[in-house]
């Protein structure tokens, strides 16, 4: 009866540290998504208005904003083909292939304004950046 009892209470704390895991794991990528959506949110009054984009004053602010949504969107592509733990929101995002593209084009764009930010091809850059907010829509308003 005691083994039996000993080994219920095994079982009971394995699953409570899968489950803690997991929870975990979840946590984690929810916090980077809310990072990428700070970022997103300092950039958007600018991307979205030529004359405050253009303004010599907000440069510093797009760079550290675009800098900062570059190393987000670097991780994600990472997390997004790395293996995940079983069980987590990651594990299930992963289930769809498309999200990874979604993933490499949207690094690729930001990469690509970043590198195009000092140069003549700003407004190119710009562009990029307003086309980033689609790769959000695009993932957020998939359905399982």
């Amino acid at each position: 009866m005691k083994s039996r009892t000993a080994l219920i209470l095994i079982l009971i704390i394995i699953v409570l540290l899968i489950a803690h895991r997991i929870a975990k794991a979840d946590t984690d990528w929810n916090t980077h998504m809310q990072a990428m959506a700070k970022s997103m949110t300092c950039l958007t009054p600018l991307i979205f208005d030529n004359d405050k984009f253009n303004d010599q004053k907000n440069r510093s602010q797009i760079r550290s904003c675009v800098d900062s949504l570059s190393s987000q969107a670097r991780s994600l592509r990472s997390r997004l083909t790395q293996h995940p733990k079983a069980g987590t929101q990651l594990e299930k995002l992963q289930r769809d292939p498309m999200l990874k593209y979604v993933a490499e084009g949207f690094f690729y764009d930001i990469e690509m304004a970043k590198s195009l930010l000092d140069s003549r091809s700003r407004p190119y850059a710009q562009k990029l950046l307003r086309g980033a907010t689609t790769y959000c829509a695009g993932c957020h308003m998939r359905r399982d």
